[in-house]
């Protein structure tokens, strides 16, 4: 890098999105010795985006920066300006003159999870499952403290999916610092799905819960392998990767542990997973009349957001943020 000659007025600098697989000889003293950490910007760097992007649009004076950085956790600056984008088409092809809050959700969504398609393409017998799956999700959101805000619900497909959720956490959860209630809460919701068609199809489930499945499996796994948090069983140890190099043939995923707490391990993530779907199918029993209203309501008019599902589940006796969890994730009212 320095050549043969000293050349102080050179300034080399370089970026990558994997520093765990750098070849150690370039990380010397002497080569690249500022490392500056850019990761995916918090929720008022991406009111910043949003403002960058926005500028010299025509925006309407509706459209609410705070919302649309709260509505995408996670989001970089290129998911934004897509978004920002996406939002001048849909305002475009509605003939508008100036770009609204709808048509930036709209963006969101498409941009979240695909085009919608005509909801036609299924069956009514396979819309109402859809329907109840959606709301399992939706309802067990609502009642659990730490699981988020339930922002929509929709019947209407979208890219791969029949149907679609959206719960946002609180602002900040999880962007920065995760905690143990929130993973909890998240599995349940992740199988809220699959708990509903147990209840109204016995024996019966259907192919929906696929995704559900394995998000729920994934959080279990981090929680007991990467974070210690089933210190009864695993301890306060990590059993995550090793952090081979996986340009030298080595497995990244590597497993330094004996097959003794592996097999423990596997016990732990199925039992999590296990108490995540119990806990999710007594919460949709208790509030058996609230899911009954709001799949009714989907299949007419297919998709509810913000304040009308509070209003949905309330009126029929769901209580919002009732739940919390114990130690030993078992339900608790807050």
């Amino acid at each position: 890098m320095d050549g043969f000659d000293d050349r102080d007025e050179v300034i080399v600098m370089a970026a990558t999105n994997r520093p765990d697989i750098l070849d150690p000889a370039i990380q010397r003293p002497g080569r690249f010795d500022r490392k500056i950490v850019v990761g995916r910007p918090s929720k008022q760097g991406r009111v910043e985006i949003f403002k960058v992007h926005m500028k010299g649009k025509p925006i309407s004076s509706d459209v609410d920066v705070n919302i649309l950085a709260a509505k995408i956790p996670g989001g970089t600056g290129a998911d934004i300006a897509n978004i920002v984008n996406e939002a001048i088409l849909k305002a475009v092809s509605d003939d508008a003159q100036v770009v609204n809050m709808h048509h930036f959700e709209k963006a969101i969504n498409k941009v979240n999870t695909g085009d919608e398609r005509p909801s036609n393409i299924m069956t009514e017998k396979e819309k109402r499952v859809v329907a109840y799956h959606e709301t399992g999700h939706a309802l067990t959101a609502f009642v659990l403290a730490d699981a988020g805000d339930v922002r929509e619900i929709t019947v209407i497909p979208r890219s791969i999916s029949l149907g679609h959720t959206q719960i946002l956490p609180e602002d900040g959860v999880g962007e920065v610092l995760a905690f143990k209630k929130f993973f909890l809460a998240r599995m349940v919701t992740a199988l809220g799905g699959r708990a509903v068609e147990e209840i109204i199809n016995p024996g019966n489930p259907s192919t929906g819960a696929r995704n559900d499945i394995q998000n729920a499996t994934a959080i279990a796994k981090d929680m007991v392998e990467e974070y210690a948090m089933s210190e009864d069983v695993t301890g306060y140890v990590s059993h995550g990767s090793s952090g081979g190099n996986v340009f030298s043939g080595r497995d990244s995923q590597t497993k330094g542990v004996s097959e003794k707490t592996l097999e423990l391990t596997d016990e732990e993530i199925r039992r999590l997973t296990k108490s995540a779907r119990d806990i999710a199918y007594k919460l949709i029993k208790e509030n058996r009349p609230a899911v009954e209203a709001m799949v009714a309501k989907l299949l007419d008019v297919e998709t509810i957001v913000g304040k009308d599902i509070d209003d949905i589940f309330s009126a029929e006796g769901a209580v919002k943020n009732y739940y919390t969890f114990t130690d030993k994730f078992e339900l608790s009212q807050v």
